[in-house]
């Protein structure tokens, strides 16, 4: 389908991750062939039409690769200092740069049929590369071009006229690899950190908010507690890695979930310990401290570690109606101290409006007469199916969980 397409070829620029390859010819000293294929592309596969587009906008990416190109100019790598030079389509254009300064194109001769860059000045000066810095750029001026009908093949075709292709100077130390450990644990564990720069100092910390807790340049970390873990790497005639850090969270003493109702594939929080761990969840349902259920309802049922006294229990939920999560209709705790006998404790009812635009985060919290028990249990009521009013009408909800406490 040509408009979704906009193939020539095997090149197809209607996928926005082709757009600089009718540039790489500027590399290989035949900048006429990227001339005359970027016009083809602005001619060709653009109109003033409904489907004026060859492909999806994906954030403005094909127009904006016409507006460069239309310019003359395209940074075929964004973010280094240059422009691989390519085929104006107009006569002249301005641009207001923001320090209130202007550069013009100006393409002599210009006109359909005739894409080939002949020659080029910037301010009366010839260019014989096929670049122009940032730079130069923004110190204003104009940058003229004499366009004609046939290839001019020695114009920026020499070895030194393509753009720059290489980075030089140090290179930038690739940050230790992790292995071993879980970011979630019991007890104590050990992980290790491995350089593939034979020569590399490792240097790591251990930190607890603000205060480090302990610090090496040893392979291997060992840790007994929640702590985030930051670390880089060091070596002779290179730049360090960049630091990278992870949180390693401890289960609190030998609480565990005994069972729990199957979470979406999707959405499994990391595992059943994301609803022990002690971290709550964002307003991101994406991120691991969430645990999704699509379409049923949940129970979960927690050794709390020993037998304790408790009087309050509750559970963390998010609701984003536009991505189909809404909260539980209610939630009921029951204890228990030999997992045979089982205690109401209360249950909370849902208060928040299903109408509610953005994302809402809530605890379903209960509190009841202080009594020792061992087991908790939770029953989520979950809403099944989207409201009959919800754009997802006749198909399964989500439910979303972040945690469950008590004291």
């Amino acid at each position: 389908q040509a408009d979704i397409t906009g193939l020539i070829g095997q090149y197809a620029h209607g996928n926005e991750p082709s757009h600089h390859i009718a540039y790489l010819y500027d590399y290989v000293g035949q900048p006429w062939k990227t001339q005359a294929m970027v016009r083809r592309i602005l001619d060709s596969l653009y109109t003033t039409g409904h489907d004026g587009l060859a492909g999806n906008e994906d954030c403005g990416q094909m127009s904006a690769w016409y507006v460069m190109s239309a310019l003359g100019l395209y940074a075929v790598t964004p973010g280094q200092d240059h422009y691989a030079i390519g085929s104006p389509l107009f006569p002249r254009a301005t641009i207001h740069l923001p320090n209130g300064r202007t550069f013009t194109l100006r393409a002599q001769g210009n006109g359909r049929g005739r894409p080939y860059s002949r020659s080029a000045t910037l301010d009366g000066t010839p260019i014989t590369r096929a670049t122009i810095a940032h730079g130069d750029l923004l110190k204003g001026g104009t940058l003229t071009f004499v366009m004609g009908a046939t290839p001019e093949t020695t114009w920026a075709a020499r070895p030194g006229d393509e753009p720059p292709s290489r980075m030089d100077g140090p290179r930038v130390l690739a940050a230790p690899t992790l292995t071993g450990g879980a970011a979630r644990f019991r007890g104590t564990q050990t992980v290790r950190l491995t350089s593939a720069e034979p020569t590399a100092r490792i240097a790591w910390s251990l930190r607890d908010g603000e205060t480090t807790l302990a610090s090496g340049t040893g392979p291997e970390v060992t840790m007994d507690r929640t702590a985030t873990l930051h670390w880089h790497a060091e070596a002779p005639g290179l730049l360090p890695s960049p630091e990278e850090q992870v949180t390693f969270r401890r289960i609190a003493d030998a609480r565990r979930m005994t069972s729990l109702t199957t979470p979406h594939r999707a959405y499994t929080g990391g595992g059943e310990d994301a609803l022990l761990d002690g971290e709550r969840g964002g307003e991101d349902f994406r991120l691991p401290t969430w645990m999704g259920f699509y379409g049923t309802d949940v129970e979960a049922v927690v050794d709390l570690g020993g037998e304790r006294t408790l009087n309050h229990a509750a559970m963390g939920f998010l609701q984003d109606q536009n991505s189909w999560i809404f909260m539980p209709r209610a939630v009921r705790y029951e204890t228990s101290r030999d997992g045979v006998t089982w205690q109401p404790a209360g249950e909370a009812a849902n208060d928040v409006d299903e109408h509610t635009d953005g994302v809402v985060i809530r605890d379903f919290a209960v509190r009841f007469t202080p009594r020792r028990a061992r087991l908790l249990r939770v029953h989520v009521t979950a809403p099944i199916m989207c409201p009959d009013w919800h754009k997802g009408a006749g198909n399964r909800s989500f439910v979303f969980a972040d945690e469950i406490v008590w004291e």
